[in-house]
């Protein structure tokens, strides 16, 4: 501690405070775009999307079908709306 200001001394700035954990380069190497990871992702969300529609319908039809109440249909659709987000 400097005793004439009474501020704590601190480190030198040229230093880090702690080592770095990655490299420049392999930072750089993460910030590369990767499309196909990008439509794995793309085509795994559409796949959900595309199976709760079809779940859904195929609910609605056999819930009709079946002669029930038309609010039976309620939970099937507020499910789709979860499952879709």
């Amino acid at each position: 501690m400097d005793i004439a200001s009474g501020a704590a001394a601190l480190p030198p700035l040229d230093k880090p405070s702690r080592p770095s954990r990655i490299t420049p380069a392999e930072l750089e190497a993460l910030k590369l775009r990767d499309n196909s990871t990008n439509w794995s992702y793309l085509a795994f969300n559409w796949l959900v999307i595309v199976t709760t529609l079809a779940v859904a319908l195929w609910a609605e039809q056999a819930i009709v079908a079946g002669g029930y109440s038309g609010w039976t249909l309620v939970p099937v659709a507020l499910a789709a709306i979860i499952v879709m987000g």
